[in-house]
């Protein structure tokens, strides 16, 4: 249910370019950017699986059934 296009991925470029930017002048080490990736896919993964259960409710049960 992912999807993107091309301007996605200038999106992406533009916000790690940002905080590789910050990472160097401000802390000289990457936790800014690994916090904001982090965080970036896990509210995606959070907004991926928020609409697959509201549209496929009884595939999921079944699948967490049958595990």
């Amino acid at each position: 249910m992912r999807e993107g296009n091309w301007l996605t991925i200038v999106w992406w470029i533009i916000g790690i370019g940002m905080h590789a930017a910050v990472d160097m002048l401000w802390t000289k080490s990457s936790v800014t950017l690994l916090l904001y990736l982090g965080l970036t896919l896990l509210i995606q993964r959070g907004l991926v699986w928020y609409r697959a259960s509201s549209k496929y409710p009884t595939e999921i049960a079944a699948n967490i059934a049958s595990q």
